[in-house]
């Protein structure tokens, strides 16, 4: 009973958190582009691990170990086509290690007469296929991301600044930050973010490719002041890092938005003029992390 409790919370808070619904949604399988896998997709990763797993399988003599492991892969299918909850790949990527278990247990305690036994010879390079892309694809992808900076490892004293004044200031309303920023703004300062982590922002895509013109000053001066005004926002946040060129200057590009420009190093904060979308943007992400 008492390993049932973390799931009746997450189920509970899953329904009546109002951030927690809009994760949902916005993890949802299929609900942003970058994870609607496809079934063949799926099946065809598990194969190297799931088709020798599955000589092991059969064989259910043994203590809990040996059961749980065997209706581990059920559990994950039943998981994962539940209607209830978020995210249902989280449940794919950890069949790994239930499969591993019982691929090992078909070549060693559990081989049959016609299976051939292990010999290093090839069960190195086998290993090593399994193994080594995988691995060489996510050293791979951090070295990217910190030389892209595409992360906030690291915050300048003009952010800190920045973000501080943004969590003392009394004035309601969410913040528009690009895809750097909005990391930063929702742990650091309290409030809501136009374009937030990736798992927390419907329609993220879309927001990031808005949101980077934007920035990246690839927008008419109307059309930018016609996005911050849809954008519900009540504060535009220019961090430091992350970025390659010089702030431009909203105040100058968009007059009569600018209610007032806040300096802090090399950080701004922009007050946008109140208008009737000033607090929409605080149902579009939810909140801090």
């Amino acid at each position: 009973m008492a390993t049932a409790l973390p799931a009746f919370y997450y189920a509970t808070i899953a329904t009546t958190d109002s951030a927690w619904r809009l994760a949902g949604k916005a993890n949802a399988a299929g609900a942003q582009p970058l994870w609607s896998w496809p079934i063949w997709a799926v099946m065809l990763t598990l194969a190297p691990l799931a088709l020798p797993a599955l000589l092991a399988w059969r064989d259910r003599s043994g203590d809990w170990q040996q059961l749980a492991v065997r209706f581990w892969p059920l559990a994950v299918v039943i998981v994962y086509f539940q209607p209830f909850g978020t995210f249902p790949y989280h449940a794919l990527q950890g069949l790994t290690l239930p499969l591993a278990v019982l691929s090992v247990q078909a070549f060693t305690t559990h081989r049959q007469g016609w299976v051939p036994r292990p010999r290093w010879w090839w069960v190195v390079p086998v290993t090593a296929v399994l193994v080594l892309p995988g691995t060489i694809h996510k050293v791979n992808l951090v070295r990217e991301s910190i030389h892209r900076v595409a992360y906030p490892y690291y915050i300048f004293d003009g952010e800190s600044a920045a973000l501080g004044y943004l969590a003392k200031d009394r004035t309601r309303g969410g913040v528009l930050a690009d895809s750097y920023g909005g990391l930063l703004v929702p742990p650091y300062s309290g409030r809501e973010v136009y374009l937030g982590p990736f798992s927390w922002t419907p329609d993220w895509e879309s927001r990031a490719r808005l949101t980077g013109e934007f920035f990246a000053g690839q927008m008419s001066p109307a059309a930018g002041r016609t996005f911050v005004e849809r954008s519900g926002a009540r504060f535009v946040f220019q961090q430091c890092g992350g970025r390659a060129e010089a702030p431009k200057d909203l105040a100058s590009e968009m007059p009569g938005l600018i209610a007032e420009t806040r300096e802090f190093g090399c950080a701004r904060v922009y007050v946008i003029k109140p208008s009737a979308n000033s607090d929409r943007v605080s149902a579009a992400v939810g909140g801090p992390n």
